[in-house]
């Protein structure tokens, strides 16, 4: 079966977007003024977006809709198997740990400054 590939153009039209929102929630919002509960806030949002993109988009909509049935291809579902579908949601995990502490290490480096 052929691997679908996301367009990395897109990549570079959504980070911003979902920078931009992050950071709102986090500090606009809610505040945030140090580092630990700045890259908490970051990482419990982000954690949520990964399981309602693993939950709801992978497993429910994609997994047991018909919607996304490719005619001639039955027999090969599920499309997305389950060990795929772990290692996406511990990469996801991992780089969203990762990506919260380096957001909230930038943003407090910027309040300080202030």
């Amino acid at each position: 079966m052929e691997k679908f590939k996301i367009d990395p153009r897109m990549k570079f039209v959504m980070m911003p977007v979902y920078l931009f929102y992050l950071l709102l929630a986090v500090y606009v919002i809610n505040c945030a003024g140090d580092f630990v509960s700045a890259a908490l806030q970051c990482f419990a949002i982000l954690s949520i977006l990964n399981l309602v993109d693993r939950i709801l988009i992978d497993e429910l909509w994609v997994g047991h809709t018909k919607a996304w049935t490719i005619p001639g291809t039955e027999d090969l579902k599920p499309y997305i198997n389950k060990q795929y579908r772990v290692k996406k949601w511990l990469t996801g995990t991992v780089g969203f740990a990762l990506l919260s502490c380096i957001v909230a290490g930038v943003m407090s480096a910027v309040l300080l400054l202030k």
